[in-house]
């Protein structure tokens, strides 16, 4: 879709037609995949077919193997997904990527060369229904896993429906019920326990699991890391209490971390007896919630409702049903007194503050076709994939900033409110790239060059209001800033 421009009706319709054929697509492929291992009730089952020479067979499979992991490793990348929605709408890049990897799959069915030697053969009647009963139950596992978290939006097709009824997008947020209250990745669990637990086991079939496997445990490692980076302390706790693949139970209970961005919902807590609830504890969670609250106000990011809704999940994730009354009207509290806090505060700043400041270097970089987004979400990772989303959202109010864009800085949210609870001194480190004109792949070094280009303005531009950038023209490092953190009006 052309830049700058809304999507229209047909486009829309377009866009959802798109995302159900992938859907389709995509949902196929995994129902094949149950009849193709098990060799049942599908054209060509993994051990059917002309058998090839054995070297050529190895080969062709190993191919066919290798393809689908690197469509995943590089449509999950943020860079390729930033340079991607630049060219289609934001809408089907998850059908995009659902569409590749059922066709990819359906080219495996097609393609593969069976290697029917037999490693094992099971014979005894109960053995052999056993492993049945947990291949099915693996693919069970797969596919209600999948509408655990959320089926629709993990195959794309809830993102085209709020494109199609105009609706903005919001990712849905990570729920801990059931079997993820057990493990981390329920639906690699599913997928591994089906790959194995084939009673009649041949080469071809221990070659395709051997494969998949090792691909799922690399995987897991890399989803990991965003994850983390994506939730912090959330996700790290969520790791401490909750194994990755065996749902052996950990003991031990994480202390309350400061940071609540996206906490998992604990509707058992009273039950759980990994946790201790007791005076400490209490007073703990009372201290992590006024200084949250604090830090949010004086950050300026959230109106005060979403604020209250942050704390109530934290409240419910981390105290027993029966205080959560208590600690909803102490919230209710502090949002009060730390906005009286703010506006006695705001009472002896000076006409002008650092953020003033600053809001005017934004408009200055905007100007020069350069995007300034303050506190962007998260961690680089996250803030890199949700730049074409920032780019439009201001070009709505600055009509063609997305056709002019050709570069960026930002500074994240990470650990903002806690340090704005205790100091409004900080400082904060702008990370800067640049957009290639005609969103192709360009070499690191001619890259680099106007990556830097971008840097020395963003600097010229904070230099010229006063402040004094931290940088040594190395690409390495990014762009560091002090300032006394005094916000009178929210973020945009």
């Amino acid at each position: 879709m052309p830049k700058g421009m809304r999507m229209s009706a047909a486009s829309r319709v377009m866009c959802a037609s798109y995302g159900l054929i992938a859907y389709l697509v995509g949902v196929a492929s995994l129902v094949y995949a149950i009849g193709f291992l098990a060799n049942v009730a599908v054209p060509k089952g993994i051990d059917a077919g002309v058998v090839s020479a054995r070297g050529e067979s190895l080969v062709i499979d190993l191919v066919l193997l290798v393809l689908l992991p690197v469509q995943h490793a590089i449509m999950a990348r943020p860079q390729f997904k930033q340079r991607w929605t630049r060219l289609v709408p934001r809408a089907i890049e998850r059908s995009t990527f659902v569409m590749i990897s059922g066709l990819l799959l359906g080219l495996l069915f097609w393609q593969w060369r069976p290697l029917p030697q037999l490693v094992w053969n099971i014979q005894g009647d109960s053995a052999r229904v056993l492993l049945h009963a947990v291949y099915l139950a693996g693919w069970a596992l797969v596919f209600g896993g999948s509408f655990l978290i959320d089926h629709f939006d993990l195959f794309g097709l809830r993102q085209v429906y709020f494109c199609f009824t105009e609706r903005d997008y919001e990712p849905p947020r990570f729920v801990e019920r059931l079997i993820y209250r057990w493990v981390r990745h329920p639906l690699m669990v599913g997928f591994i326990a089906a790959f194995w637990s084939g009673p009649a086991m041949s080469e071809g079939r221990l070659l395709f699991a051997a494969a998949m496997t090792a691909y799922i445990l690399i995987g897991i490692r890399m989803e990991e890391r965003d994850l983390l980076a994506h939730h912090g302390d959330d996700y790290r706790q969520y790791q401490q209490r909750t194994r990755m693949l065996l749902p052996i139970p950990r003991t031990g209970w994480p202390g309350i971390s400061g940071s609540s961005s996206s906490r998992t919902r604990n509707d058992d807590f009273a039950e759980s007896s990994e946790r201790t609830w007791n005076d400490a504890a209490r007073d703990d969670l009372r201290e992590s919630l006024r200084s949250r609250v604090l830090g949010e106000i004086r950050l300026g990011r959230r109106e005060t409702e979403e604020i209250y809704e942050i704390c109530d999940d934290w409240i419910q994730d981390e105290s027993p049903e029966a205080e959560w009354s208590a600690f909803r009207e102490l919230v209710a509290d502090e949002i009060e007194a730390a906005g009286e806090t703010l506006s006695a505060e705001q009472a002896t700043w000076p006409a002008e503050t650092d953020c003033d400041r600053l809001d005017r270097v934004e408009a200055s970089l905007r100007d020069r076709d350069i995007l300034l987004w303050q506190v962007s979400p998260c961690c680089d990772t996250c803030t890199g994939s949700e730049l074409p989303d920032r780019i439009e959202t201001i070009d709505g109010r600055h009509p063609g900033f997305r056709e002019r864009a050709r570069g960026y800085a930002f500074f994240i949210d990470q650990n903002m409110p806690d340090m704005l609870a205790d100091d409004t001194e900080i400082s904060v480190y702008l990370a800067y790239g640049w957009f290639s004109p005609d969103d192709s792949d360009v070499k690191p070094a001619i890259y680099e060059k106007h990556a830097l280009a971008i840097a020395r303005e963003v600097c010229e531009c904070l230099r010229a209001e006063g402040f004094e950038p931290d940088w040594d023209g190395d690409f390495s490092r990014k762009i560091g800033v002090s300032l006394d953190w005094r916000r009178r009006s929210l973020l945009d």
